[in-house]
Formats: structure tokens, sequence, C-alpha cells
């Protein structure tokens, strides 16, 4: 498939095709609908529509696979579907978004639109517990993987969340 760069410095999304060739650029700088502070992570649902992580300003945009502004979800905070420096987003075959809300310590799940469906982990070294998770992935079985980065360690949670 194509690849996709987060190109946080740029603040815009850049699209290649499998043998690196340029084929779309979006988004510029601004925390307007449609552009981009410091993006941080993209995620591409089986559609084509693109959802980029944008961290500094702590939500979650939708493109079209175009480059089109669909919609945005989260904002700044502790609650449910608020972030604290969001750092990692994915999804799985259903088009459900995952997300590391690392600062919150915990895993949000999303659906396509970004409404809120749960959330799991809280600070800790236990297990099921984070210390800054950063990195997130959703195999084909549905098992979610989180990088646990201050605890240095790779958690796998299965089917129930």
């Amino acid at each position: 498939g194509n690849i996709y760069v987060a190109d946080t410095n740029n603040h815009c999304i850049q699209k290649f095709d499998p043998e690196g060739r340029f084929l779309l650029k979006f988004g510029t700088f601004g925390g307007q609908d449609g552009k981009l502070v410091s993006p941080s992570g993209v995620a591409v649902d089986g559609s084509g529509n693109i959802y980029v992580l944008d961290r500094e300003i702590e939500r979650i945009q939708k493109f079209d696979p175009e480059g089109k502004f669909m919609v945005k979800f989260g904002r700044l905070g502790t609650g449910d579907g608020q972030f604290t420096e969001p750092a990692a987003i994915t999804l799985d075959k259903s088009g459900n978004i995952y997300v590391a809300d690392t600062n919150n310590n915990r895993i949000q799940k999303f659906d396509p639109e970004g409404k809120f469906l749960l959330k799991f982990g809280v600070f800790g070294t236990g297990d099921g517990q984070f210390s800054g998770p950063s990195g997130i992935a959703v195999d084909n079985d549905g098992n979610i993987y989180v990088a646990d980065t201050n605890n240095h360690r790779l958690q796998k949670f299965g089917l129930t969340h």
C-alpha cells in the first residue's frame, strides 16, 4: 500500500506510493479545522480515510483520501475523549481508533467518527498499568500491543477491550 508520513516540523501529511513516488501533501500550520500543529501520528482506514494525531493541540482529525477535512475530536484534559500528550494512533480492522494517551497513562478507543467507546490503563507498574504509553498496534485478531515506555516493556491485551 501507500506510505503516509506525519511531517511534524512542516505541519503536514505526505503520501507516497510503494516505490516512494510523491502523491499528495496536505495540511498547513494552524489550530483551525483541517490545519495541523506538529502532527505526530497517522493511520489510514480501509476506505482510505486518513486519521491524524495532532499532539500539540490534543486532537485527532479525520480527512478523506484526498486530504479534505471531515471531522475532529479530542481536546486537552483528563476526561473521556480528552488527551494529555497523545503519542500514537492505530486502527483495528473495523476502523475503530486507538490512541496512546501518554500523560494520562491510558489507551482510549473511539468509533470511526470519533465517538468515545472505552478506556483502559492507569498509572503504575503492574499488569495493565502504564507509565507513559507511547506506541500502539492492533493485529488482525484484535490483540492490542502497547509500548509502555517508562516501564520498559510491551504489553499485550486480548479481545476484551
